[in-house]
Formats: structure tokens, C-alpha cells, sequence
């Protein structure tokens, strides 16, 4: 089954116009994997280039990712920079490296083979887009991370 992004609804729409975070789990198959994980969405009184650059800064990823508990910087391959996260709650975490690539305002991830992890699978991508919608000039950021598992690994809520 593919996830597929839908419109939000009139209860997110209000959620977001309070400056709430809209959370959306979800689970899917790829092949013999399972993911899990799902799609964040938030509004910030913030320019989309400025919040854009901060992406670039490794601290605020704690902030952007749900449940991420800690984000160090690594080091680099071909461009992109390599991050070790910490994800999960006080009973379950789970570490891994991803690679991140800087792609407009957003930016894309998925996990560094090279690395060490403690899920079989992970990718997802960070975007920030200027908005009216909003009754005022103001940057949308939509984010997905989706965790791959196996039966053997203890599976981690991401979203919310």
C-alpha cells in the first residue's frame, strides 16, 4: 500500500490556524518491510528562505523531526551531511545515520548504509513553502519520515 498525501481537513486547517502541529501516522508495506512513521505539518510566523537555511542546522532538527531526541552531526559524503539520530520515547529509542541532501527549501534523507542503525530502513524529506492561505505571509513545513522494521526489532511511534 502507498501513502499518499491528502488535503487537510477543515479540524487540521483549525488545528493549524492555533498554532498547533498536525500529526498524521502511518504504516505501509514496501516488499517484505514495514515502515512507520508519517507526515508532520506546522505554520511559523518565519520567511520559507530563512527557515529553509535553518534546516541546514543540525541542532534544530530535534525541534523538526517528532520524537527525535538527539541529532550530531557526523560528517559529510559527496555533499551530503551525514546526521546520527536518536528517536522514541523514554521506553524505546532506536539510533541511526541518515544522509541528508539540500534540495530547494526542503530537504531530502534517507539512511547512510554505511552506518549504524538500529531499524532496517529510513527516508523522508523536510519542505517549507510561502503561504497566504493563512490570512497572513507565513512558511508551511510538511515533513515525512517512515522507519522500516522488522518482526525482530521493537517498532517506534514516530508521528505526534
Amino acid at each position: 500500500m502507498a501513502a499518499h498525501a491528502s488535503a487537510l481537513t477543515v479540524g487540521e486547517t483549525q488545528r493549524l490556524l492555533r498554532g498547533e502541529t498536525v500529526v498524521r501516522a502511518q504504516s505501509l508495506r514496501r516488499g517484505d518491510r514495514r515502515y512507520v512513521g508519517g507526515v508532520t505539518y506546522s505554520v511559523v510566523d518565519a520567511d520559507a528562505d530563512d527557515l529553509a537555511q535553518l534546516l541546514g542546522n543540525i541542532d534544530a532538527w530535534r525541534r523538526i523531526l517528532p520524537k527525535t531526541r538527539s541529532a550530531l552531526s557526523i560528517g559529510a559524503v559527496g555533499g551530503d551531511s551525514l546526521v546520527e539520530l536518536t528517536q522514541g520515547s523514554a521506553l524505546v529509542q532506536a539510533k541511526y545515520t541518515i544522509r541528508l541532501r539540500r534540495d530547494g527549501r526542503g530537504v531530502r534523507f534517507w539512511m547512510d548504509p554505511g552506518g549504524r542503525h538500529d531499524i532496517e530502513d529510513a527516508w523522508g524529506f523536510v519542505r517549507t513553502a510561502s503561504s497566504s492561505t493563512w490570512g497572513r505571509a507565513c512558511c508551511a513545513i510538511s515533513s515525512r519520515t517512515m522507519c522500516g522494521i522488522s518482526r525482530s526489532r521493537c517498532p517506534i511511534a514516530l508521528g505526534g
